[in-house]
């Protein structure tokens, strides 16, 4: 093994008697940089996707290089596109028979001041609630808050839908988008 010499006594005799690859990348992994893991331990291939399934994020299998076996832990690949998501989000509402009747798009926070083209890494809630328009009709909005390393998380506006049918109508659209984003 390449970086064997960088392991104490111990942890060299807990990687000669590990007997699967998740068992030697814990032998390593607090030894080893993350650069040396990643030469030793890759990504397999991406899981297969249904092209009707609704993915927020591509993951593949951590895969030890040396024997081509998963460890068993996954890796984020990329957020797919919000493009992607907005046209089977937007597919769903109409399979439940709802109308969007004003606009479902991309939301000006997520495109113009994020300047995001994909589900973004960090994302680690989803909110979806309608709310009352300024001047007129009702807003539904798909939002996230992101996680931050040693900061409070950030919140970002994803997808903004605008109906002229009423509260109970933007409810509706809020507990679909809501059923889509967490099934």
């Amino acid at each position: 093994m390449k970086y064997l010499d960088k392991l104490n006594e111990a942890d060299r005799r807990t990687y000669a008697a590990a007997s699967n690859a998740y068992g030697r990348h814990c032998a390593l992994k607090y030894s080893l940089s993350k650069e040396e893991m990643d030469e030793l331990f890759i990504m397999g291939e991406p899981e297969a996707r249904k092209p009707y399934e609704l993915v927020l994020e591509d993951w593949a299998p951590v895969v030890e290089k040396a024997t081509g076996e998963s460890v068993g832990l996954m890796r984020r690949v990329k957020g797919r596109p919000l493009a992607e998501i907005l046209k089977k989000l937007s597919s769903g509402l109409q399979d439940a028979g709802l109308i969007v009747d004003e606009y479902f798009d991309v939301s000006p926070d997520a495109r113009y001041e994020q300047k995001l083209d994909e589900w973004p890494e960090n994302a680690w809630r989803i909110l979806c609630f309608a709310v009352e328009g300024g001047s007129e009709g009702h807003y539904v909005h798909v939002d996230v808050l992101l996680q931050q390393p040693y900061a409070p998380p950030k919140y970002v506006s994803m997808f903004l839908l605008k109906t002229f049918l009423g509260l109970e109508h933007a409810l509706r659209l809020s507990n679909e988008l809501t059923r889509l984003l967490h099934a």
